[in-house]
């Protein structure tokens, strides 16, 4: 979609929710709102001209999607030196060993997709130690045994063997 079209489809709504709805398929076209956005629809008048008088008159707030238990426990592993791809992985390799673990020992299982604010320090850190860490360590093994941030995980630190 061209800046020019996106004008024309905005000067077209005829009301508050037409204009919403033609807003949302700028932003699905561009991605997000365009950069000129600012300029040309709110600060030129355009807005005021299609809506009304003080439509303009808008605050933008930028709502963050909240953070996941997974994502609180990616972050974890993050803190400890590892790169954001590489956490990801570890979780979706530890993620269904841990529900299996937890399934067989009759407890509760973690609820992944849950906002992380549910949860307390003291959950993040008994599923942390008892159940990322070894798995962590069993990836890193794995994939990447020589990985610098090893210790930061593993309980013991392998003894290095001169040849």
């Amino acid at each position: 979609m061209e800046k020019q079209e996106a004008i024309e489809l905005l000067k077209s709504s005829k009301t508050k929710d037409q204009w919403n709805e033609n807003t949302d398929k700028i932003k699905a076209a561009f991605g997000r709102y365009p950069e000129w956005w600012y300029a040309t629809v709110v600060t030129s008048g355009l807005m005021d001209a299609v809506l009304g008088e003080g439509a303009s008159q808008i605050k933008i707030q930028v709502i963050e999607p909240k953070m996941t238990v997974r994502d609180k426990i990616e972050e974890m592993i993050f803190e400890r030196g590892v790169f954001e791809k590489q956490a990801r992985a570890m979780m979706d390799f530890a993620i269904p060993k841990i529900d299996v673990e937890m399934h067989g020992q009759n407890q509760k299982l973690v609820e992944w997709d849950a906002p992380q604010d549910e949860n307390d320090y003291p959950f993040y850190a008994v599923v942390f130690i008892i159940y990322v860490k070894p798995l962590v360590v069993e990836w890193i093994d794995a994939n990447l045994p020589l990985a610098w941030y090893r210790p930061m995980f593993a309980d013991k630190v392998p003894e290095i063997v001169e040849p």
